[in-house]
């Protein structure tokens, strides 16, 4: 397979030699570097010096990143804003209708992801090589990021559904290495029991739990493929939806057509012929299994026990999964599957009504952490659910604005954390610390604009980005039930200034007050070296600019409800996602927005025919006035005040409690008796030991009972040791006539002809001759 890929890397570079933009054949080079880096390092790490190794591998990811940028800019001077796209070979090939190709597509929607995956995972390369600069296995884990990070492209960049599936996989693969990678304890000792080290317990639970969600994304893919293929479904509607596909993507024969690459199955969908209706009931239930797989891979509920527990790999670790790869996966696939969703109202209000309980869930767990990672952990399981509560209500583009920003405010929190337990000597909890400021202070700058971006304060990142979501809650009314969209918004506002207070805390007993640890013994600890700064300090920028591409529409000269980033992106998106579909109320009606663009319409973003211009105008046209009567720019800007204001409230209440502090001493909320409630949220609802109770018990005492003790031990090994036993027995007896004593052979040989002898004599003397001739009497 590396030979394969780096033949069609070499052919791509001699085509596009001469050329003044990438071709689509060199999208191979993107994941090529990384599994370059991965291999050698897997191969000749330990003959290479620390610093070669950390070097290497971070240029590695920056070379992707590179490639993954000049892919993006050539797409804005390209005329017509086209994606890129190449079919290297038929990966598989099986009869008339199933040909799974070996493709790779960069258009505007994964442009957006790998240049996130790449661009923050080359900042988390660079901040490793100080941070793992004393682990003995230094090769190895840069080994396991590049691979990491090989896997991540894959799943953005492949094609179709069962390429997704393979970087799908391999991500959950690698989090297990990497999760479990003190696997040992040697460095990092961990509490131990019978089923092994902590660290690779951690690093099991997150194999199994997203093995769970995995399965229901296998069935996703199957009933994609049961529903829409013409092998297993020839139904009068599917093959004009083919005839209209194959004519839509410019292809000669149906029989190119496959259900499971994304392009071709969004063309079946868009051309199903007028006047039948899509299997609405097969939709829903396809986009239900394939958000469990995304529960699973993005830690919802009830599938997002593994993540807090993925605090027991190092801190570049849980950066790379918590902001920049694996936990985003889950959100991509529902963006990438998006029309399937909008023609499934009721799975988008799944997709909505368990990203808004997990935002608001994870949120209150936050609250009573006293992990550092642990707190940061929880906030990723609730502003993953803020991602979700936007792909669910169909605002698609505002998923991946927050998914963006949030990679860049997360990474820049968890690499803080990481100097703050590396100067602390890996102690990670939070009671210990205080005034830390004043000896990392680049550290407390960065953190501090990091955590009050993801607070939403205004003029940050996460400001713009969540802001937006809540809008898009607000309005959204599936089936015309209007308080759904208002519940969704309640507890999305709910975990917003939770989120804000919790990291208002952390933010002051890390940081604030003073030491609780002499000081006289903290100026003799180590202070972060240069790249673990620099990382810092890059992540930082982000968080501040990260917004500033989509400024609110109420900033405007028009108050169409949409928004710079968002509507440029969708404008040359129009190839990425469905429309998006906004509800908002009209007199009590629910009327569709269509605020996205077909891939029919023209570069300036109109519908070119009356349909669907009419489809684009009404809601403006009729809808400037909703809500009793307000607008939608006044509803928008008090919806941002409102956002605003829970945030400021959020922190407020924080600094009153915590940020005033001016004592060594642990705060009396961390000292005195836990309250019910308290102790209740610090238990995370004891969530945890339901599932050992209920599930993992249960499962293990079957498994040693039944399964080991009575299948295994009692009836499979008892059958197998049951005939060697018996053979043993039969030997032994027949050895004993293997005495070596002639008396006793002449009595054996006697014994036999006396027995020959009363054998002829019961058959008669006369059948003799007739015994012998025929053999015995046969």
């Amino acid at each position: 397979m590396p030979l394969e890929l780096l033949q069609l890397a070499a052919t791509a570079s001699q085509t596009a030699a001469g050329s003044g933009l990438p071709t689509g054949r060199m999208l191979i080079w993107i994941l090529l570097f990384p599994l370059i880096g991965m291999t050698i390092w897997g191969i000749l790490g330990k003959r290479l010096r620390r610093e070669t190794v950390g070097t290497l591998a971070s240029l590695a990811i920056g070379l992707s990143f590179i490639f993954s940028l000049g892919f993006f800019l050539a797409m804005l001077v390209r005329e017509g804003h086209g994606a890129y796209t190449y079919t290297y070979y038929t990966w598989i090939a099986a009869g008339k209708w199933f040909s799974i190709p070996f493709g790779l597509r960069f258009d505007h929607l994964s442009a957006v992801m790998a240049l996130v995956v790449t661009g923050v995972s080359t900042v988390i390369h660079i901040y490793s090589i100080g941070y793992m600069r004393h682990d003995h296995a230094y090769w190895r884990f840069f080994c396991y990021l590049n691979l990491f990070v090989f896997f991540m492209l894959m799943l953005v960049l492949g094609d179709n559904l069962l390429m997704m599936f393979v970087g799908w996989e391999g991500v959950g693969l690698c989090s297990y290495l990497l999760i479990g990678f003190w696997y040992d304890d040697r460095n990092h000792p961990a509490e131990t029991n019978e089923q092994g080290t902590g660290n690779a317990i951690a690093g099991k639970k997150a194999f199994i739990v997203n093995r769970i969600g995995d399965f229901g994304f296998v069935l996703g893919i199957f009933f994609i493929f049961v529903t829409f293929s013409l092998m297993t479904n020839d139904s009068a509607e599917l093959q004009k939806a083919y005839a209209g596909a194959a004519k839509q993507l410019h292809v000669t024969d149906v029989e190119q057509i496959t259900p499971l690459k994304f392009s071709h199955l969004k063309a079946i969908i868009e051309s199903w012929p007028e006047g039948s209706h899509l299997p609405v009931m097969v939709l829903t239930l396809i986009g239900i299994f394939l958000f469990v797989g995304a529960a699973g891979k993005s830690a919802q509920i009830p599938l997002y026990v593994w993540l807090p527990d993925a605090m027991a790999g190092p801190t570049p670790v849980s950066a790379l999964i918590h902001a920049a790869t694996m936990v985003t996966a889950g959100v991509y696939m529902v963006a990438r599957m998006s029309f399937i969703y909008v023609e499934a109202p009721t799975a988008m209000m799944v997709v909505a009504g368990i990203g808004a309980l997990t935002a608001l869930f994870a949120a209150t767990i936050g609250l009573a952490q006293n992990d550092i990672k642990k707190v940061l952990a929880y906030s990723t399981v609730s502003q993953l659910g803020y991602m979700f509560i936007a792909v669910g209500v169909g605002a698609y583009a505002f998923g991946i604005f927050h998914l963006m920003t949030h990679a860049f405010f997360k990474a820049c929190l968890f690499l803080g954390s990481g100097a703050v337990i590396d100067f602390m000597h890996h102690k990670q909890d939070i009671r210990g610390y205080g005034g830390l400021r004043k000896y990392l202070p680049i550290t407390h700058i960065t953190w501090v604009i990091a955590a009050y971006a993801i607070a939403g304060l205004p003029f940050l990142s996460g400001f713009y980005s969540k802001d937006a979501i809540l809008e898009k809650a607000f309005e959204f009314a599936p089936h015309g039930m209007h308080w759904f969209g208002y519940a969704v918004f309640g507890m999305g506002l709910a975990g917003a200034i939770l989120t804000a207070f919790y990291m208002t805390r952390v933010t002051a007993l890390t940081f604030w007050g003073t030491p609780r640890i002499p000081e006289e013994k903290l100026a003799t600890f180590k202070k972060p070296p240069g790249t673990m700064k620099a990382a810092l300090v890059i992540l930082a920028f982000l968080a501040i600019i990260g917004g500033y591409i989509n400024i609110p529409a109420w900033w405007s000269s028009d108050h169409k409800g949409g928004q710079y980033f968002v509507t440029w992106v969708q404008h040359w998106t129009k190839d990425k996602v469905a429309e998006e579909r906004h509800f908002v109320q009209h007199g009590g009606a629910a009327h569709d927005e269509k605020a996205g663009h077909d891939e029919k319409a023209g570069d300036d973003g109109k519908a070119q025919n009356d349909g669907d211009k009419e489809a684009a105008e009404k809601p403006h046209k009729e809808g400037s006035e909703v809500h009793e009567g307000m607008s939608l720019g006044m509803l928008a800007f008090l919806l941002t005040l409102l956002s605003v204001g829970v945030a400021v409230i959020g922190v407020a209440a924080g600094m009153a409690k915590y940020g005033v502090k001016k004592t060594g001493a642990v705060p009396p909320a961390e000292g005195e008796k836990l309250t019910p409630l308290h102790a209740m949220i610090k238990n995370k609802y004891w969530i945890d030991e339901l599932y050992e109770g209920t599930l993992v018990d249960p499962i293990h005492a079957g498994s040693k009972y039944v399964l080991w003790q009575g299948i295994d031990v009692f009836i499979i090994d008892a059958f197998v040791d049951g005939l060697a036993w018996f053979t043993l027995r039969i030997g032994a007896w027949v050895r004993r006539l293997q005495t070596g004593l002639i008396p006793v052979y002449v009595i054996f040989m006697v014994a036999g002809l006396v027995a020959m002898l009363i054998y002829f004599f019961a058959y008669g003397i006369l059948e003799m001759p007739t015994f012998f001739i025929k053999g015995g009497g046969k």
